[in-house]
């Protein structure tokens, strides 16, 4: 009995943890080619308690980057390498639920190759879905 109620204890103060977040705004992108502008949706599941998210289908359960109070960070790259300079930030404020997401790729040997991509939106509550159960083959 008292594993029972210990369960559902655990139960209820993991729903305030696991989450999805459904967020939709603009991406747009500038490079040599032209700028183009579209809108965009995603679908995160995040696990706060796990420190885990995916995106959309799910393809892969990723770490969250950081967990603070007044935002999430699903991802923070930068790599500056001797060929290439990479940069990727995603996030959202916990607090206005604005999502932005900015990428940026430079290939040092040429200033044609400069590539910026954003996504601007807000982000709202929804119920967790879950992550998929299907187990490694290996």
């Amino acid at each position: 009995m008292k594993t029972a109620v210990l369960a559902l204890a655990l139960a209820a103060s993991n729903q305030g943890e696991a989450f999805d977040l459904v967020c939709a705004g603009e991406m747009s992108s500038e490079a040599i080619t032209g700028n183009t502008s579209k809108p965009y949706s995603v679908r995160y599941r995040v696990d706060l308690a796990a420190s885990k998210y995916c995106e959309d289908q799910c393809a892969t359960v990723n770490p969250i980057f950081k967990v603070d109070p007044g935002v999430l960070v699903f991802e923070s790259i930068d790599k500056d390498a001797p060929s290439e300079r990479v940069r990727k930030i995603n996030n959202v404020s916990r607090n206005t639920g604005e999502h932005l997401m900015l990428y940026t790729s430079r290939s040092t040997g040429s200033a044609a190759s400069v590539l910026i991509m954003r996504w601007r939106g807000t982000c709202e509550r929804a119920d967790f879905t879950g992550f998929p159960t299907a187990g490694a083959k290996f």
